[in-house]
C-alpha cells in the first residue's frame, strides 16, 4: 500500500460522509470497551482509527498495521493474516474495517482466534455492501479515495466464520441509516431516523458491529473398557477338543 493510499483513507474517513459514518462507529465501540476488562487489548486497522479504542479501560494496548505505526503507542508492524503475538496471550481484539483490506478475511479472523484467551472478546465493525453506501464505497474505490485492495463483506457471512471458529455471538447490531451524503449531520445516535431506521428496515444501516466471545470446547476423554470378562466367556464356549 502507497503513501498516497494510506492518505486517501485517513481523508475518506476524515471529512464528509465518511467522518459521519466513523462517528456512529466511535460511539457504537466505545460503549462497549467501556464494559471489557483485561490486560491486554489489540488493535488491527488504520492508525487514524485508533483513537476510537482509547476509551477502553485496558492500559496494555498493542496497534498493529502493516505498513503504518504512527499512532504514538505500542506499535508493532505486521500483517494481519500473521499477527505477530502469542497464542492465548489477548483479552480483546477489535478489527476496525480490517477485514475489508484484507485479501484472506477469513485468516485474519484465525488469527484473532489465536491470539485471544478462553472467552476473549473480539471486536468488528464494517460497511454494509447491500445498500446505498456500498455502492459509495465502490464508487470511493473507482476514484482511488479508498485502497481497492480487499472488498466489503455481508454481516451474516462474518457471523457464519466466527461460528466455524467456536466464537459465541454476543451482539450484533447495524448503524448509520442516513444515506451517504457529502454533507451530514454528526448527531445521528440521538436522530429521529436511527430510531427509525432500527425498526422499520434494520438491513439498510450502513454499518454493522459484532461482538463475539471465543469459546473453548473441552475434551473429554473416553474411558477404555476392559472386556475381560468376556474374554473369558467366550473362551469358555469354545468347543473341547477330542480324544
Amino acid at each position: 500500500m502507497k503513501d498516497s493510499s494510506l492518505n486517501a483513507h485517513k481523508a475518506w474517513y476524515s471529512v464528509g460522509a465518511g467522518a459521519s459514518l466513523a462517528a456512529d462507529e466511535h460511539h457504537i465501540v466505545a460503549m462497549q470497551l467501556k464494559e471489557l476488562y483485561g490486560y491486554y487489548l489489540c488493535y488491527l486497522g488504520e492508525p487514524t482509527h485508533a483513537l476510537k479504542v482509547h476509551d477502553s479501560i485496558i492500559r496494555h494496548r498493542i496497534y498493529i498495521h502493516p505498513h503504518d505505526n504512527t499512532t504514538g503507542h505500542l506499535g508493532v508492524r505486521g500483517d494481519y493474516e500473521a499477527i505477530p503475538l502469542r497464542s492465548d496471550s489477548i483479552d480483546a481484539i477489535v478489527l476496525m474495517h480490517s477485514l475489508e483490506q484484507s485479501l484472506q478475511p477469513h485468516e485474519v479472523l484465525r488469527e484473532a482466534h489465536r491470539t485471544l484467551i478462553p472467552d476473549g472478546r473480539i471486536l468488528i465493525t464494517g460497511i454494509n455492501p447491500h445498500c446505498s453506501w456500498g455502492l459509495w464505497y465502490r464508487y470511493q474505490q473507482l476514484c482511488k479515495h479508498i485502497p481497492r485492495s480487499g472488498r466489503l463483506l455481508a454481516m451474516n457471512r462474518i457471523v457464519d466464520w466466527l461460528l466455524l471458529l467456536n466464537f459465541e455471538i454476543t451482539l450484533v447490531k447495524r448503524f448509520h441509516f442516513h444515506p451517504p451524503y457529502i454533507k451530514q449531520h454528526t448527531d445521528f445516535p440521538h436522530s429521529r431516523m436511527a430510531k427509525v431506521g432500527q425498526k422499520c428496515w434494520p438491513f439498510m444501516g450502513g454499518g454493522y458491529f459484532i461482538m463475539a466471545t471465543k469459546r473453548n470446547i473441552p475434551l473429554t476423554p473416553i474411558k477404555s473398557r476392559w472386556r475381560f470378562k468376556e474374554l473369558i466367556s467366550e473362551t469358555a464356549n469354545l468347543p473341547k477338543a477330542s480324544a
